[in-house]
């Protein structure tokens, strides 16, 4: 399939919200230096369009019907029959195109269900799609298997999101790619070595109360900050930036909120000093302007893998409801602002993981763990007996199913499916008992679903190799002669 580019069709699907977006940015513009002739769209909705303004290796932005499909089940008594019409026409669309290579970047069962039409019309696809065998949500590669399995809050990755990205989208990054757009803007009047201020996030559990942060200012100002203190922010937020301008009383504080777009944002970085504020798009705005930034890090936000990366950075993570006193945080401010660390603050490394924190024994037992299962890193020294009997009893789990296997096979009767729903289930209550051994039972049950479950005898053979490899890694932490004395001793 040849196009005017004379070179391959890539559609990216990105129905994240802005600051997937622009964490995505690094890895389009590297796919763009792998195929320079390839015709690149991306797929992203209305609302968050914007975000992709001033990248300049991508070809079309394709919005998604997101107002069209809602419309009629609002509007109409039953609209759900017009609103698949619209998907419908809209896929159509979409599958005309003849892609080559489709990326979901979004990784979410929406989006699978969107990917896998087009991959129906042929297209190579990466990413989260369908399942041609039970149409559950299918996990075609390495990076798609790896993400529902270990990635989110409560579970144990480490790697950043743009670096997984990177991973997906199958290009290696380069500095040239971590970089703000070539904007054409005025930037005389732009206030030069300013401390911005993001004042509001996604949802109010991410954001710094308005109080914290005005009395915080008022306290960096009188320290001795020489320059402007400047707040950006969404329509909306603009209550949030009164609040902080009262208690800050300070003529230095200039209030942007809801008057500077995304893009503006750039050179307003550009000339800034640093960026304060929450895990949020102009975070990773501030990423692509190498600007150094301290993260203020809720609790249900995963900074490992969303949170600053540009040199000089640093998370302090905090909880809205038990925020420290601001008289405190104006001086880890202050600090950070003339280039000096403090033991509360996390630092942004270039390396992974991306940032330098000191674990707690289990925290970094778990994430080794993983590294190792997936990225050839070496096998923790397991301390826990319970992670050992946790270990024992899916080793026993496994030799139960592969006995079962091996019954079928040599009798030839049909191979009952329950025998696996049964074990998935053990398997789950032994992990949540061995929270250590989570990250290996997640693998476990993620590479589960991505067998053929036709014909009976490939899926037979898949499964008995999976149970094999599962219990290859249970065996590392299985110690034959150390459980027998511990059961001899009670």
């Amino acid at each position: 399939m040849q196009d005017k580019h004379h070179g391959i069709k890539i559609l990216i699907v990105q129905l994240a919200r802005l600051g997937d977006i622009y964490m995505t940015w690094p890895s389009i513009r590297a796919l763009r230096r792998k195929h320079p002739d390839a015709e690149i769209h991306v797929l992203v909705r209305p609302r968050f369009q914007d975000a992709l303004k001033g990248l300049e290796a991508i070809d079309r932005v394709v919005p998604f019907p997101t107002r069209g499909f809602v419309e009629p089940l609002i509007t109409l008594a039953d609209g759900i029959p017009k609103a698949l019409e619209i998907v419908d026409q809209f896929i159509e669309s979409l599958t005309v195109e003849c892609y080559d290579l489709v990326i979901n970047a979004s990784f979410s069962e929406m989006s699978s269900f969107l990917t896998h039409e087009i991959e129906r019309a042929g297209s190579q696809v990466r990413g989260w799609t369908r399942s041609i065998f039970h149409n559950n949500v299918h996990f075609p590669d390495e990076i798609s298997s790896y993400f529902h399995a270990q990635v989110g809050v409560l579970k144990t990755n480490r790697v950043h999101l743009v670096d997984l990205f990177a991973a997906l989208f199958d290009v290696d990054l380069a500095k040239v790619d971590l970089a703000p757009p070539m904007l054409n803007g005025d930037k005389k009047n732009l206030p030069e070595m300013a401390a911005v201020v993001h004042v509001g996030a996604s949802d109010l559990g991410k954001t710094a109360p308005a109080l914290f942060l005005g009395r915080a200012l008022k306290k960096f100002i009188e320290m001795g900050w020489p320059f402007p203190v400047v707040l950006i922010g969404a329509k909306g937020e603009e209550f949030l930036a009164r609040e902080i301008e009262y208690h800050a009383q300070s003529s230095q504080v200039q209030n942007l909120v809801g008057l500077t777009p995304l893009e503006d944002l750039f050179p307003l970085f550009e000339k800034a000093k640093f960026l304060l504020g929450p895990d949020s798009g102009p975070m990773h705005i501030a990423t692509l302007a190498n600007l150094p930034s301290l993260c203020l890090s809720a609790a249900e936000v995963k900074f490992w893998e969303t949170g600053p990366r540009a040199a000089g950075s640093a998370v302090f993570p905090f909880h809205p409801d038990h925020v420290p006193a601001s008289e405190d945080f104006a001086e880890i401010l202050w600090d950070f602002s003339q280039g000096c660390t403090r033991g509360e603050l996390i630092l942004a490394v270039d390396q992974v993981p991306s940032y330098d924190l000191q674990e707690t024994p289990q925290d970094r037992f778990d994430w080794e763990l993983v590294n190792a299962i997936y990225f050839d890193g070496a096998f923790p020294v397991c301390e826990h007996v319970g992670t050992v009997l946790g270990a024992e009893k899916l080793l026993e789990l496994t030799h139960f199913l592969k006995e079962q296997i091996r019954m079928t096979q040599r009798t030839g009767l049909s191979w009952t499916p329950d025998f696996v729903v049964r074990m998935t289930t053990m398997v789950k209550a032994v992990a949540e008992v061995v929270p250590p051994l989570k990250g290996l039972v997640n693998w476990f049950l993620t590479e589960n679903t991505r067998l053929p479950h036709s014909p009976e005898v490939q899926y037979l053979q898949a499964l008995t190799s999976l149970l094999e490899a599962f219990a290859k890694l249970l065996n590392i932490y299985h110690l034959p002669d150390e459980m027998e004395q511990v059961k001899k001793n009670g």
